[in-house]
């Protein structure tokens, strides 16, 4: 994973979606979610995005929804409490999330896969390591270590001003929010992860 300065005329663009209802995607006791439409970068070809208020986090997913999800960029726009992200190494080539003790099945909408077994016993998943998950990521989860075997990656502590880039197709997810609110602005571009990178560091 990559991380980018992120300046505040951009937090504020994100902030900004809050307030309008013609906006909102999803309103419920959890999750509160926004459409994002545009770039803040004129450079970047954006293909979704969203900006998204809740204390209950992710599942482990993969983002490729979209052929033209190129890119994640993940901007923390306001938390509580400290945030994390687990982005992991391993790889999943289509659109999924693992949700434990829920019914496998397939949808005509992202996500496109719905899994109830672990990453590990998933076909399709690409470089699990056969061993525990590594120690230095425990404290960042939010389903019992075992779930995590043959994971490995890194825990990004979230920093208003700062943004992770990373590939669509790699297994990521919230890390343990502990039920206090936290804010992001997720964009997918239709550029590489390298390219985003050399835009927003020029």
């Amino acid at each position: 994973m990559l991380t980018v300065d992120i300046p505040q005329s951009v937090i504020d663009f994100g902030l900004g979606h809050i307030d309008d209802d013609s906006k909102i995607v999803r309103n419920d006791e959890t999750f509160m979610i926004w459409e994002v439409s545009e770039s803040p970068w004129e450079d970047l070809t954006i293909s979704s995005g969203l900006v998204c208020r809740h204390n209950k986090p992710f599942n482990l997913h993969s983002d490729t929804f979209f052929a033209t999800n190129r890119c994640n960029l993940i901007i923390p726009l306001q938390m509580t409490t400290e945030q994390s992200l687990l982005v992991m190494d391993q790889t999943y080539e289509d659109s999924a999330v693992w949700v434990p003790n829920t019914k496998s099945n397939k949808t005509d909408t992202d996500p496109k896969n719905v899994f109830n077994n672990k990453p590990c016993e998933t076909d399709g998943v690409v470089g699990l390591t056969g061993e525990e998950v590594q120690e230095s990521l425990v404290p960042y989860l939010f389903y019992d270590k075992p779930f995590y075997f043959g994971l490995s990656g890194t825990a990004w502590i979230w920093e208003i001003g700062k943004g992770g880039i990373f590939s669509p197709n790699q297994i990521h997810g919230t890390g343990n929010m502990n039920d206090s609110f936290k804010t992001t602005m997720t964009l997918w571009f239709d550029n590489t992860p390298e390219e985003v990178h050399t835009c927003l560091t020029a």
